[in-house]
């Protein structure tokens, strides 16, 4: 069950940097300089010139740009980000049927992390602390481990897994609680991602925004004012779904669960009767 989970974040977190890292695409961008689409036509800056009773178009700081410049700069932007709030509502196969993934999480470089990941119909509330990490699985978590689970869970019940970021199976659930660690994901993992081209200047949530598309059902929204951060990626066909990125560079403010509201993960193995940390046997068989 730990894995699956881990498989699918991982996988979402691919999608996204073959969309980020699209500085190797072919063309060289020359084809979308060609075609200026996303250009700010309103002939003068802030809505100078424009009617009173019509609202300001949004701006356009990347005007000139090409999809390959763009994408570069919202990559380096990335890079050098100290946080952001990941939202996730992403479609993956499973077994030869569709299987739905959410997750919620606001993290940074250090570790601090609070939010929820949630797939075949269970959720998880997790909570990171620098080197320390807790996790709290819903009932629908251990119901989906066997009877083992369902033993299990209802000693858990209500309390969070706590251990550190190297522990058994939070690991992988710590990692995707480190922006460090997912950035250098999104670079090892990026690749080609198709030819891309410009689209019409948009807003998101009150931020221009121009979205760049390839020749793959991929698109993404950078932030066309101020630092060109990656808003939004979405995907068609296979491994479709929906990803947002905010607040971009704000603290993440974490609390530690109370002691009486957690367990040390390595008692879950000898609970469940023999089984390492962190998962049943018969749940992790079934993984």
């Amino acid at each position: 069950m730990a894995r699956k989970y881990g498989v699918v974040v991982a996988a979402a977190c691919a999608s996204v940097a073959a969309m980020v890292g699209v500085t190797a695409c072919g063309g060289g961008g020359g084809a979308t300089k060609a075609v200026e689409k996303g250009a700010d036509t309103t002939g003068a800056k802030s809505g100078a010139g424009a009617s009173p009773s019509q609202p300001a178009k949004p701006r356009n700081e990347l005007q000139g740009l090409s999809a390959k410049e763009i994408s570069e700069k919202a990559k380096q932007a990335m890079l050098s980000a100290s946080s952001v709030r990941m939202k996730a509502d992403i479609t993956m196969e499973e077994n030869g049927k569709p299987q739905a993934m959410k997750m919620d999480l606001a993290l940074d470089t250090k570790g601090n992390c609070t939010g929820t990941i949630s797939a075949e119909g269970a959720q998880l509330q997790v909570i990171g602390m620098g080197e320390k990490f807790w996790m709290k699985p819903d009932e629908a978590y251990f119901k989906n481990m066997g009877p083992e689970g369902e033993a299990v869970g209802e000693l858990f019940k209500g309390r969070y897994l706590h251990g550190t970021v190297e522990d058994g199976d939070l690991k992988e659930f710590a990692e995707m609680c480190n922006l460090a660690v997912v950035r250098k994901q999104f670079t090892e993992e990026a690749g080609s991602g198709g030819r891309w081209t410009k689209g019409e200047l948009t807003t998101l949530d009150g931020q221009s925004a121009l979205p760049l598309a390839n020749n793959e059902g991929k698109t993404v929204h950078v932030a066309a004012t101020g630092k060109p951060y990656l808003l939004k990626m979405s995907k068609t066909g296979e491994e479709a779904g929906t990803m947002t990125f905010t607040d971009w560079d704000k603290p993440v403010t974490v609390t530690a669960p109370a002691e009486s509201e957690s367990i040390d993960v390595s008692k879950l193995g000898k609970l469940a009767g023999g089984g390492t940390a962190g998962t049943p046997t018969r749940g992790r068989e079934k993984v």
